[in-house]
């Protein structure tokens, strides 16, 4: 299924938040959230109000040290690792990647180390740059050797709309078909994928307003692998 879905607000990350406010409704709560890619961990704090046990990964100590100073408390905990290794005795019900696998050379190997860290018929929600359209809404189409079919990686300045500049980045390019066969070859079901976007004018910046999607999330699945062969 592929949705396109309109939203009100002024940051991305609120995309993966408006997402999260369902992991304690219904028959099938979920008690364990993961966050690979935690950065200063407000998406972890968000998923901490609906679930019982939240852990926050990343890559830089000076985030986690904010992150810790910020939202750790009694069920929510924050450490420095790399998703492709990190290693817990605790099983996850759920496992958020918000705009991660973008700038992970190593994304496949994190696949499979989520795959393993997720419960029987856990979830994985991906949010990731639209492949189709960020090149173009970030002149990438201008870079030289850039293909849409191949995988690239590109050092550019890094900007999000009410933010603007944030500095440099390197932004690896992968085709949509990549993504999704990485997907099912680690071992997830993709369940739906939706491409969020404003569709009203954006009261904060005209350059909120944009005709095509920007983002992609995927809600994920973890299949059993005995049942795929």
């Amino acid at each position: 299924m592929v949705a396109r879905t309109a939203f009100f607000l002024t940051s991305r990350l609120s995309v993966m938040a408006s997402r999260l406010m369902s992991l304690s409704r219904g028959s099938c709560a979920y008690n364990t959230v993961l966050d690979v890619g935690c950065g200063t961990g407000y998406l972890t704090s968000v998923a901490s109000k609906y679930v019982q046990v939240c852990v926050g990964i990343d890559l830089s100590k000076e985030s986690i040290s904010l992150a810790r100073q910020c939202y750790s408390d009694s069920k929510t905990s924050f450490f420095v690792a790399e998703i492709s290794k990190f290693s817990s005795i605790e099983r996850f019900d759920v496992c958020m990647a918000n705009m991660v696998f973008m700038s992970d050379p190593n994304w496949k190997e994190s696949l499979i180390n989520i795959y393993e860290l997720l419960n029987t018929n856990g979830y994985l929600y991906v949010m990731i740059t639209h492949p189709c359209f960020w090149p173009k809404y970030a002149k990438l189409e201008n870079v030289s050797g850039f293909d849409y079919s191949k995988e690239l990686f590109i050092e550019n300045d890094f900007s999000i709309s009410l933010e603007k500049y944030m500095g440099k980045s390197t932004y690896i390019h992968r085709p949509l078909s990549q993504y999704f066969a990485g997907l099912l070859t680690s071992g997830f079901e993709i369940c739906s994928v939706e491409e969020p976007f404003p569709t009203e004018k954006a009261q904060f910046d005209n350059e909120y307003e944009y005709q095509y999607p920007r983002f992609l999330f995927i809600k994920c699945k973890k299949q059993n692998l005995s049942h795929m062969f």
